[in-house]
């Protein structure tokens, strides 16, 4: 068994690839093995404290079942970590049985049975679907009320507490206006590591920024900085495309610059990355940056970059990987520690092609700085609820009442101790994996199993141990991990936090149709103009009409319901 250490990096890439979805029908698990296990458990029934039978309660859960292309959620029962999920329920008297439908069907299945009453499971597993359908099926009276199961039949309160110890905030941000609980989650309510080399806990988010081209810079003259202004980082990349840093005798060197809405040099200038209404960390106030007084220079800026040629509008039509592969890109934009380099040609790993900066107004980073970073804040995915037509609601909470506990969170997040995990001298979790033969993939967790995600919620909930580094890559991306290590442990303290994407509670149904009849026509307007302004085909001496323009549109309502929303993650109202 070999030692290697568990990446959140990995988090990402894992809902990346659940988002895919793939062709098929209906699908229920047809594995021998398994379905002899289960006839066997019907007709015997598990063994009782006293030594006899106990009868096993059947808890039908219609879920997803394209977890990737080589796990599906139907083939669940076959593994190890599984036989220890299915022997922790007989003891509680439960069994499972999954009807997994592929990806791509999944949300018009559900749909259809939600709308005709008929094949109603116990419980729905609404994975990275639609959340205003169950908001709807909740106000037609169709689902169960967790709050009134959970006064039912949890009588020890344990499933709240667990939502309030692990992911504080998450059951508050998906109360409905009727001031209930709908449905369960997924919980995501640690962002901190704990580093292999120093002991180190240390927030384990994600930080964008701009990433320059190191060997350009080199290139031209220039070495590259570890902060930099914008009128520094203007003049560098206009250096560049002047100059040929690609050698290619065109001046075709540009940057990735969004124009038609607000990109990494927004927080320089004060502004959010929000199109139409976003807030700073700390302070949680939202505003329009159409508003703001730097929004002009913001602007003014930009045009410059247009103008000198840094910024090109192929940008809007062309991938990011497509441009890279060109050999155009002097600044790319995105996470810290993504593989920009895997779009190149005949690259050398041993050499620095892509290497994150930072930009900041006075290029002084010990009196903060803006970064912009996923939010640390908790957060709850999916919506994994109980229609009224379930047959049997006191099962369901046995069964999650087990969900809502340590052991099952750390079977879903890391597995069997002794075999996916250890503790290290300092009680530290650090993961083990196995030496696989061939192709052969023995998922670890529950997670990586499906069943802890698309049947059961998903839980990270607890830190682990890291390396800083992963000594399987190339030196490029070990750079970039080290950079990623430094970022959280000397600077993210003193750094002023712009989140990519906010916490925001739950719409009321007034606060629903707000959104619904401005968002689209704010947002079409809003980035139009923004190209508008760069591009110079307007002026910003009719900055004022075009802020009327967008309060006409309904930006202040929509910025009043975005305040409120956020209001009540922070308890300052119900």
């Amino acid at each position: 068994m070999k030692k290697r250490v568990l990446s959140f990096l990995l988090a990402g890439m894992l809902t990346a690839g659940m988002l895919a979805g793939c062709e098929g029908g209906v699908k229920t698990s047809e594995n021998p093995a398994a379905a002899e296990q289960q006839s066997a458990a019907e007709e015997s029934g598990a063994a009782g404290e006293d030594g006899g039978e106990q009868e096993l309660t059947t808890v039908h859960i219609l879920c997803k079942n394209d977890y990737d292309d080589v796990i599906k959620t139907e083939n669940w029962e076959q593994y190890p970590i599984s036989q220890e999920l299915i022997s922790d329920l007989e003891e509680i008297g439960i069994r499972l049985e999954l009807e997994c439908i592929d990806n791509e069907s999944f949300e018009n299945v559900v749909k259809t049975r939600m709308a005709s009453g008929q094949d109603i499971p116990d419980l729905i597993s609404y994975c990275w679907a639609t959340e205003s359908d169950v908001q709807t099926w909740a106000a037609s009276g169709m689902l169960y009320s967790v709050d009134e199961l959970v006064e039912q039949y949890d009588e020890d309160g344990s499933i709240r507490a667990f939502y309030d110890e692990m992911a504080p905030g998450v059951w508050e941000s998906t109360m409905l206006e009727d001031g209930n609980v709908y449905w369960f989650t997924y919980l995501m309510g640690n962002s901190a590591s704990i580093d292999a080399e120093s002991g180190v806990e240390y927030l384990n988010a994600s930080p964008f920024t701009f990433s320059i081209r190191q060997d350009w810079v080199e290139a031209v003259g220039e070495e590259v900085k570890e902060v930099y202004t914008p009128e520094e980082l203007f003049t560098l990349l206009k250096k560049m495309y002047d100059e040929d840093a690609n050698g290619n005798g065109v001046s075709d060197e540009i940057a990735e610059l969004s124009i038609d809405g607000f990109n990494y040099f927004a927080p320089a200038f004060g502004l959010t990355l929000d199109l139409l209404g976003g807030y700073f960390a700390e302070e949680n106030e939202v505003f329009s940056n159409f508003f703001h007084e730097n929004f002009p220079a913001y602007i003014e800026f930009m045009q410059r970059l247009y103008q000198a040629g840094v910024c090109d509008t192929i940008t809007l039509n062309t991938s990011q990987a497509q441009l890279i592969s060109e050999n155009r890109y002097s600044m790319v934009i995105g996470y810290s520690v993504w593989d920009y380099e895997s779009s190149l040609q005949d690259v050398d790993e041993n050499s620095t092609y892509y290497t994150p900066i930072y930009v900041d107004p006075d290029g002084d980073l010990s009196n903060g700085f803006p970064i912009i970073v996923d939010s640390p804040d908790p957060r709850g995915y999916n919506q994994y609820f109980v229609p009224k037509a379930c047959e049997n609601p006191e099962a369901v909470m046995k069964l999650m009442d087990y969900v809502y506990s340590e052991r099952y969170a750390m079977l879903d997040q890391y597995g069997i101790e002794g075999e996916s995990y250890e503790y290290d001298e300092n009680g530290n979790i650090v993961m083990l994996s196995k030496e696989e033969e061939g192709d052969e993939r023995i998922p670890g967790t529950l997670a990586d199993a499906s069943i802890g995600l698309y049947a059961l919620p998903r839980m990270v909930v607890y830190p682990a141990v890291v390396e800083r580094v992963n000594a399987g890559d190339p030196p490029y991306m070990q750079a970039k991990q080290e950079w990623r290590y430094n970022f959280f442990t000397e600077l993210y303290p003193i750094a002023d936090p712009v989140y990519d994407w906010g916490l925001w509670a739950t719409a009321t149904d007034e606060e629903a149709a707000v959104i619904s009849e401005t968002q689209n026509q704010l947002e079409t307007y809003a980035s139009e103009l923004l190209a508008d302004l760069i591009l110079g085909n307007k002026s910003l001496d009719n900055l004022e009409e075009y802020q009327q323009e967008l309060n006409d549109l309904g930006l202040q309502e929509y910025l009043q319901v975005r305040q409120a929303r956020r209001d009540r993650i922070l308890g300052k109202t119900q």
